[in-house]
């Protein structure tokens, strides 16, 4: 490294920049001379990692005064270059080495894609989330070069790029639609009533007579608010309905081409049924691969794309029908708020146990259905809406109104004195027990069943954001642990160990032939090929390795002075000993030689 000089080499790299700027991106030329560019940059990072006292800002000053007398040209140069490279840490041999890599679109990861994966990566111990890791960067790699050829297109570009704010000003349309509604809309009673006609009648007598009929409203029609009769409303509704079917549109087409809908695979439906209808922790078990690319991929039967399509569906019916599909409009501000989906999920996620539920609550209200037909008929009042002369219309009615009112208003007769003591006793029974069984318990399982969801997915997400916070995602070392550096810990996850670098890394090895893998590369490629995660650092971070010597020095030290106290005191505990047993022997010499005294 000392018979390398750093000058002839920055010389060379801004040559290459100034190249560079002659030719569009994407040439032939310029790929060319982009990769020999960058190779001559990651060669003064690797040289400045190993030399501490080597130093970049002295070196652009010593350029060549053709580059500095281009003004900021020197400054762009090493900015392109710094905002094109990325750099991490791989273990080999049982060392961590550093490897630099040129990235040329960092954009092409979607945020969406990276909320996903942090929220819903198995987190529970740093091997598997590596291995998680290594599953989903298939999947979101894949996405990637989706991304980019999306993204090659202007008209494309332009609706996946604008789609987040299309979302948003369709909520604000509808908001304006909803305002417009509350303000205007009455009754059309209220203002005028239908035309009537004038019929000309004939008499027996040949004489003639008239008579004028009622108008009548036919069944469209009397849905139509009077406000839109004025004109103002009547042109303001459409036009702000006109626009709102435009950017559902939009909304529509930017959901297709950034997700590419798909048909769902035997596999995947097989799949899906194993994930929802198991229980059975070992029965759930399926490949790993398989589910990060299910993660991912969003079928053409899904919730969101059926979602999708009634979202533009609705938005030409609210302009058709007077604007009241617009409402449904409203439940869009779910789709970009956190908090709104977390309370969705705590109703969908536990659907099945929802629904087994439900289908037991049906299950009791037919029994019941089939009481109240049996004894209680008598007490419906038809002309309250209360009708029990069939079957069906009791179960209805019960299901219907047996949550709101309870058996005992609807069952309500004010003169029992005809009914037995034993007719009452069973009355009461029935009213109690509907009362306990459906109102009481039933409603609390399935408000318990909401509630522990809700409670479960906010504490989930309480977990993953302290792990995000307080612990390195490729190390897994804590925060604490990078305190006395400097930048701390938001540098070490930022740079030093960026755990999206490693998969852009991976797109890198992608993207390059093998025969141009540097050893380093070549040893990763080989271990992606066997789904192996020993390349990662895990607890080992090149910044506390200094630290990580010295504690280890300084350990060995106090080892040692331990070990020689230890010594010490052995020692001063056989001579002690040593020294009582002498004491013992002549005290017992002493005794015998007095004895033996005339």
């Amino acid at each position: 490294m000392d018979t390398l000089d750093m000058d002839s080499i920055q010389e060379v790299m801004l040559s290459l920049f100034d190249q560079l700027c002659m030719y569009s991106p994407g040439s032939d030329e310029y790929e060319a001379i982009n990769q020999i560019a960058f190779g001559y940059y990651h060669l003064i990072r690797r040289y400045q990692d190993v030399d501490e006292t080597f130093d970049i800002k002295e070196m652009k000053q010593r350029a060549d005064s053709s580059w500095l007398e281009r003004g900021s040209f020197v400054d762009t140069a090493w900015r392109f270059y710094e905002t094109g490279t990325m750099s991490i840490e791989i273990l080999k041999d049982d060392e961590l080495q550093k490897t630099y890599f040129h990235v040329r679109d960092k954009t092409v990861l979607r945020e969406e894609v990276k909320d996903r994966f942090n929220y819903e990566v198995d987190r529970s111990s740093p091997t598997n989330k590596l291995r998680e890791f290594l599953a989903w960067s298939k999947a979101i790699m894949d996405d990637i070069m989706y991304q980019k050829k999306i993204l090659s297109q202007p008209v494309s570009r332009f609706f996946v790029k604008s789609g987040y704010y299309m979302s948003m000003l369709a909520i604000f349309i509808s908001f304006l639609i909803a305002i417009l509604i509350l303000s205007t809309w009455v009754d059309p009673a209220l203002v005028e009533q239908p035309p009537s006609s004038t019929h000309l009648f004939i008499r027996g007598d040949n004489s003639t007579y008239t008579k004028v009929e009622p108008g009548y409203r036919s069944a469209l029609q009397k849905y139509e608010p009077a406000a839109l009769n004025m004109p103002i409303e009547k042109l303001l509704t459409y036009i702000l309905g006109g626009l709102h079917n435009i950017i559902s549109l939009g909304v529509v087409i930017s959901f297709f081409l950034s997700n590419q809908p798909r048909m769902p695979t035997i596999a995947g439906i097989q799949q899906w049924f194993k994930a929802t209808f198991t229980t059975s922790t070992q029965e759930k078990e399926y490949d790993e691969e398989e589910e990060a690319e299910s993660q991912l991929q969003i079928h053409l039967f899904s919730f969101q794309t059926l979602y999708h399509i009634l979202f533009f569906v609705f938005s030409i019916l609210g302009t058709i029908y007077y604007g009241y599909f617009f409402s449904f409009h409203l439940l869009h501000i779910t789709q970009n708020n956190q908090l709104l989906k977390r309370v969705i999920m705590a109703v969908t996620r536990n659907g099945l146990s929802l629904l087994w539920v439900f289908i037991l609550g049906m299950i009791f209200l037919y029994i019941y259905a089939l009481v109240a037909f049996g004894f209680f008929r008598d007490l419906h009042d038809p002309n309250s809406g209360m009708q029990c002369s069939h079957m069906y219309e009791c179960f209805i009615n019960l299901v219907h109104k047996g949550m709101i009112l309870s058996t005992l208003e609807m069952f309500w007769e004010e003169d029992i004195s005809a009914k037995s003591y034993g007719w009452n006793i069973g009355k009461a029974l029935f009213d109690f027990s509907f009362f306990i069984i459906i109102s009481t318990i039933g409603l609390n399982i399935i408000f318990g069943i909401i509630v522990d969801t809700f409670s479960e997915l906010r504490d989930s997400k309480w977990q993953i954001d302290q792990d995000m916070r307080n612990s390195c995602f490729i190390c897994s070392r804590e925060s604490y642990d990078f305190e006395h550096h400097p930048g701390g810990f938001e540098k070490h996850v930022k740079q030093e160990h960026y755990q999206w670098a490693y998969l852009f890394f991976f797109i890198h090895l992608r993207n390059t032939r093998i025969n141009d893998y540097s050893a380093i590369e070549l040893y990763v490629h080989r271990q992606l090929l066997k789904d192996n995660i020993s390349f990662f650092p895990l607890n080992r971070a090149m910044s506390l390795e200094d630290e990580e010597d010295s504690n280890e020095a300084k350990i060995d030290t106090l080892l040692q002075k331990v070990n020689y106290i230890m010594e010490k005191m052995k020692a001063q505990e056989a001579l002690k000993f040593y020294e009582e047993e002498e004491r013992k022997q002549q005290e017992w010499i002493q005794r015998n030689a007095a004895g033996k005294a005339p």
